[in-house]
């Protein structure tokens, strides 16, 4: 791709947007380990069977299927809410379309998870708001069967390659990304906005980590809250080093911002070897 036509995909994708007319909206999604209270591996039969009663209840469309034609993304069209399953069944996600008020989202959340609790105990399974699931080593920790998840999980299990290439260190948790989950926000910004939003965000970051991660390998390394960023790091996920951490600059003005985005997808495109 010519550098003139990276320019221009990098601004149509992600400064364009703000220049239109934004809301106060947020967007919030919520990863939730789905955990066996017993200790024994999640029978991922019995969590899909719980995910299409909630699509039965509630008036959730089919969004995605999996390679066996089980439902794993539904959709409630008026709202935008949707819960799928993020690289495994014994992680799932529920996502609150963007709305301007938080008590709203939050009575929708609250409701959906509250079903899907009555849904589960009776099999002694929780959903739990921990970043770990903490019984990562008895599950059985196999991706989603669609493309996206296979490709993602033997990605991260070509590690072996990338040690050989690169004097940087690797976990032996490959799989890792099959039971930690993660919440995220999206907010509408304005482009007058968007730096100062970037760059305050940016210094946040950490002290969310702390906060908020949650993220405990119970019997290995109990003395790091943050667990999940290590196993995020030390992956494949750390070989463009542009990918971990936080912003290593102070963006002055948007063409500084689009110029940190074109070096990041340079990066990318001379380390593959295109």
């Amino acid at each position: 791709m010519k550098a003139q036509q990276l320019n221009e995909a990098l601004y149509n994708k992600y400064i364009a947007p703000t220049t239109k007319p934004r809301s106060t909206a947020i967007g919030i999604e919520i990863e939730m380990p789905v955990v066996n209270i017993t200790g024994e591996a999640v029978d991922e039969n019995i969590v899909i069977a719980a995910a299409d009663a909630f699509r039965e209840h509630f008036p959730f469309e089919i969004a995605g299927r999996d390679d066996n034609g089980c439902v794993n993304s539904m959709t409630e069209k008026q709202s935008g809410d949707n819960l799928s399953f993020d690289c495994s069944y014994s992680n799932l996600e529920i996502s609150m379309g963007k709305g301007d008020d938080l008590n709203e989202l939050h009575a929708r959340f609250k409701k959906y998870y509250n079903y899907l609790q009555q849904l589960l105990r009776p099999h002694g399974y929780t959903l739990t708001g921990m970043g770990i699931n903490p019984n990562c080593d008895s599950n059985h920790n196999q991706p989603v069967p669609n493309e996206r998840y296979r490709m993602l999980y033997h990605y991260l299990h070509s590690y072996p390659k990338y040690a050989t290439d690169l004097s940087r260190h690797f976990h032996n948790r490959p799989d890792f990304g099959t039971f930690t989950s993660a919440s995220q926000v999206q907010l509408d910004v304005q482009k007058d906005d968007l730096i100062q939003t970037i760059n305050v965000f940016s210094k946040l970051e950490p002290i969310k980590a702390l906060l908020f991660s949650n993220s405990v390998l119970f019997g290995e390394n109990n003395d790091l809250t943050c667990f999940r960023d290590y196993l995020w790091e030390y992956s494949t996920h750390g070989v463009n080093p542009h990918n971990i951490g936080m912003y290593d600059v102070d963006f002055k003005d948007i063409d500084e911002l689009q110029s940190y985005l074109e070096s990041l997808n340079i990066y990318c495109v001379m380390r593959d070897g295109a």
